[in-house]
């Protein structure tokens, strides 16, 4: 805003500089040359033009030096010193700015309470002025002028945003300000609960004194260790994880006998805060060689064919004709009994 003084006759330019200064302190907080082009003069009325804005809601004054006008007969103004002839106070130009936060991070499985903290007291600040992206807002509450919270329930599964556009609510001043536009609230909400698969590196049954499990979650966990599944027949080691999303961890069998991974559901946690699914992977171990005996019903000696019967102490594989060693004898007529 302009300065301006009303003299009783019509004046001219002098010399000098015009002083702004603080009353607080008396700090100068502008100069300005009477024969700038910021000075300007009709008659018997001076409007001074600030070059920078001064400084928002600070009572100030002005200090006229002697030499700075003059009549038009060259009798020079007698100008003033001090706080006490010329003072004001500068109006609120400040824009109030806002900031966006909530106790939930980056993830949540829930609706969530937004704070919106602005820079000073506003006024008619409601659900209205929020721009929302996959979400509603409600149960909005003011906590004092300056701070305010809002419900805000996600639409969809899906990134969620809240902000303020600019000019959407005004300071509590005469002025009425409108607001820097806020900074961009977003943050994921997620429902669906992590599955995971358990897969090795051997077969089933297995015979070998160690294999890798992997541990595969359909999305990154917020955290995954081998104190969240059990090993029965078995112990864990060397535990890695490859990602958030992907662990590994050699298992050795104890015994012969069925050796099972286990994770029970809700053992963990997605960055959501979403319980896991549960999963497991068993398979047999067996690292005992099987034995054969051969029988035969027929008396010895013999003097026809005889049919032989090969047991063996377990199941087994891929057992031919092929795999009997004779001597003196031919083989025919194989057959799998069991």
């Amino acid at each position: 805003a302009n300065f301006v003084a009303t003299f009783n006759e019509d004046v001219k330019k002098g010399t000098g500089n015009l002083l702004v200064k603080k009353v607080a302190d008396d700090s100068t907080v502008g100069s300005l040359d009477v024969t700038s082009a910021m000075v300007s003069i009709a008659n018997n009325v001076v409007t001074i033009n600030p070059p920078v804005d001064m400084p928002s809601e600070t009572e100030l004054y002005i200090e006229v030096p002697a030499t700075a006008f003059l009549d038009l007969y060259d009798n020079a103004f007698a100008g003033f010193t001090g706080k006490t002839t010329w003072n004001f106070t500068t109006a609120d130009i400040t824009p109030p700015t806002v900031n966006i936060t909530s106790t939930s991070a980056n993830y949540t499985n829930t609706p969530f309470t937004v704070t919106f903290t602005f820079s000073e007291d506003v006024k008619n600040f409601d659900l209205g002025d929020l721009t929302l992206v996959n979400a509603t807002a409600g149960v909005f509450n003011k906590v004092n002028n300056s701070t305010y919270t809002a419900l805000i329930t996600p639409t969809t599964e899906n990134t969620v945003s809240v902000s303020i556009l600019a000019d959407k609510v005004q300071d509590d001043s005469n002025s009425n300000n409108g607001n820097i536009a806020s900074n961009v609230f977003s943050i994921t909400y997620d429902v669906t609960k992590p599955t995971l698969a358990i897969t090795t590196n051997t077969t089933n049954p297995t015979n070998v004194t160690s294999f890798v499990a992997t541990f595969t979650f359909s999305e990154d966990m917020d955290d995954f260790d081998t104190s969240y599944f059990t090993v029965s027949n078995g112990t864990a080691s060397n535990f890695v994880s490859i990602s958030d999303a992907v662990y590994t961890a050699v298992i050795t069998p104890a015994a012969d006998g069925n050796l099972t991974i286990n994770v029970a559901e809700d053992e963990t946690e997605d960055h959501a805060g979403n319980g896991n699914t549960a999963a497991s992977y068993t398979t047999l171990v067996d690292t005992v060689k099987p034995t054969v005996a051969i029988t035969s019903s027929v008396s010895n000696p013999t003097n026809a064919p005889f049919t032989a019967t090969i047991t063996f102490s377990e199941d087994v594989l891929n057992f031919e004709m092929a795999d009997i060693t004779l001597a003196n004898a031919t083989a025919s007529n194989f057959t799998a009994t069991s």
